[in-house]
């Protein structure tokens, strides 16, 4: 089962623990949830605070698991404007950090949706 997810408003960034239970599925189910797309773009934001904490930290394989959880998010449950080239963007970032093959697998599905 996946982990569930919870917004803390008074510390917005997730822990190590955190990231490491999040699945891509936490993400979806948070998403489905969560009929406040309000909060659905809260998540989206934590990540990214997420993000920039473990990257002034160098904790890179931290780092690299958000990356590619907000590529993610951003492609399959936001899906803003540009969420293709967005996607893009922190996939590459992700496999910068620590190229694993579940990243590299994400990557190929982006490109191909990107048409490359």
């Amino acid at each position: 089962m996946d982990a569930s997810i919870e917004l803390n408003y008074e510390n917005p960034v997730f822990s190590e623990e955190e990231v490491c239970k999040m699945t891509t599925g936490s993400l979806e189910g948070f998403y489905g949830e969560t009929q406040n797309s309000y909060k659905q773009y809260e998540l989206f934001f934590a990540l990214l605070n997420s993000l920039h904490h473990y990257l002034s930290e160098g904790k890179k394989e931290v780092a690299a698991k958000i990356s590619y959880l907000i590529a993610y998010y951003l492609h399959i449950a936001l899906t803003p404007i540009a969420n293709l080239e967005l996607a893009s963007y922190y996939i590459e970032k992700a496999i910068e950090l620590d190229a694993r093959q579940e990243y590299l697998k994400w990557k190929v599905a982006i490109d191909e949706d990107l048409g490359k």
